[in-house]
Parts: C-alpha cells; structure tokens; sequence
C-alpha cells in the first residue's frame, strides 16, 4: 500500500516514469522494500540492510511530503544529478537486483519530467494565508 505521503501522490507523472522511479529507486528510498532471497543470507543481508539504511536517511519517498519545501528542492536536483551522472541507481546494487537498473532512455525520461515539477510551489506553504495589504 501506497502511503498518503508519498512521492507519486504529490506529482501527477506519467505512469512509465512511476514504474522506472519506483523498480529502481524505491527498494532503498521507501518503506516498500522487496527483499529477495538472497538478501537475506548473511553477510549479503547485512550489506543490503545497512544500503537500504542509507538510502532512506537520504531519501525516503514514502514520507515526501513531509518533507520541508526547501528540503524537496534539494532531493528533486541530487536526484537529477544522481540519474545524469549515473550514481543511483548504484552498480553494486543492480549487480545483483537487475530489475534495479535503468537505461539511458530511462534515466533521461525521469529527468525530463522532473524538470516539469514547478518548483517555486514546492516551498510556497499551502498554509500560507499573510496578507501585507493594508487596506
């Protein structure tokens, strides 16, 4: 189950940019992981646990929104950069998780639509209700 935070509910994304993000990024940056068998023979387990670790103190997309605005911009331009200078997903990840990795077309398809995300509402609070107009 989705949770009512997540990273793809907050942005409407066409659904192939949905299945790359999640097959490639979600196993470490959510709280949806899928573990396969393997990742649970020690020592393999341990490492796969402490990357996952990492991964979500970095970037957890099951929680996006409660992120703080500033906090989104910053995650939105390292996934950016991540993707073009090909860091995430990690080849010592997708070595051994195949459904991990992503293509040339692939990476530059999430980039492309995350250059759409307008970025100013981001940190623009939905809350915000200051009226500095005197009347």
């Amino acid at each position: 189950m989705t949770p009512s935070t997540d990273f793809f509910l907050s942005f409407d994304a066409p659904e192939s940019v949905k299945k790359h993000v999640v097959n490639a990024c979600y196993d470490c940056h959510s709280n949806t992981t899928k573990y396969t068998w393997f990742d649970n023979v020690m020592p393999i387990g341990w490492w796969v646990d402490n990357t996952i670790l990492k991964g979500k103190t970095s970037l957890n997309f099951s929680v996006w929104e409660q992120y703080e605005g500033w906090h989104k911009l910053n995650l939105l331009s390292a996934i950016e950069f991540d993707l073009k200078t090909s860091k995430m997903p990690p080849k010592n990840y997708t070595e051994y998780h195949k459904s991990a990795e992503l293509s040339n077309d692939q990476r530059q398809e999430i980039i492309d639509w995350i250059s759409t995300i307008d970025r100013p509402s981001l940190v623009i609070s939905k809350t915000n209700n200051y009226n500095y107009a005197q009347d």
